[in-house]
């Protein structure tokens, strides 16, 4: 069943049921995805509208513009990318994102990773920047010759295991 359809039904079954208003419920479908948008009275008709809608058959799941997402993920990167996986759905007004990067490695591995990767890095000069690492945050000092570098180095950071906040006070030079 083809997206148009599925957004005609679930229109249709808003309609249909009389604990809706569905006169200021906007209804977008992608596949089968079913967004909801708009306002409505009370939490209890808000419950309703997503459940009138995932009675359609053909429906995959319904969203209400906002999105909060949860879990656990090994990378930063996935916590990343699960945002930009959703955020130009049809509909999508809004994302929280609660999902937690969890620590692979102790905080002296994850440095030595982080230096391991500054120096084989042929633009960077890996001996002028310090890497501090505590819990799970990342500190980098020092002095990179240009704003290429400085992401260079902001990349390396956020690719080490179980990273889940870097501080930049690197230094242009």
């Amino acid at each position: 069943m083809g997206d148009k359809l599925i957004r005609q039904k679930v229109i249709d079954e808003l309609d249909f049921d009389p604990s809706i208003d569905a006169a200021h419920i906007g209804v977008a479908v992608e596949n089968g995805i079913v967004t909801l948008t708009g306002h409505v009275a009370s939490y209890a008709e808000r419950v309703a509208a997503e459940k009138s809608a995932q009675k359609v058959r053909g429906v995959r799941g319904v969203v209400d513009g906002w999105v909060t997402l949860s879990g656990t993920v090994d990378w930063q990167f996935q916590k990343e990318e699960a945002y930009r996986s959703i955020e130009r759905l049809a509909g999508v007004t809004g994302i929280i994102n609660t999902i937690a990067v969890a620590p692979k490695a102790s905080a002296p591995d994850v440095r030595a990773k982080i230096l391991a990767a500054l120096k084989r890095n042929a633009e960077l000069e890996a001996d002028a920047i310090t890497v501090t690492v505590k819990d799970t945050k990342v500190v980098l000092e020092g002095k990179v010759n240009a704003w290429h570098e400085r992401q260079l180095v902001e990349n390396a950071a956020w690719s080490a295991p179980g990273v889940r906040a870097v501080e930049d006070h690197l230094t242009l030079g």
